[in-house]
């Protein structure tokens, strides 16, 4: 599946990186695939460059919004 394996590329910025997540989250929720919250920001932190993942892994977050403006 495309958002198991969806990693942040080479040059590509946060922004696109997030709403490309985003945009698959939704794809799999019109599909009837309903992640919860906490497995949506696992995913979206695995998937950044290590630097940045390693950077706000600590961090608790309560959504997948909070996540993004960390990385921020």
């Amino acid at each position: 599946m495309e958002l198991l394996a969806r990693q942040q590329q080479i040059g590509e910025t946060l922004e696109q990186y997030a709403i490309n997540m985003m945009a698959l989250f939704k794809r799999v929720a019109i599909a009837g695939n309903l992640y919860p919250e906490i497995t949506k920001i696992r995913m979206f932190v695995k998937g950044l460059h290590p630097e940045l993942a390693s950077a706000i892994r600590p961090f608790m977050f309560n959504s997948l919004y909070e996540a993004i403006d960390q990385a921020r």
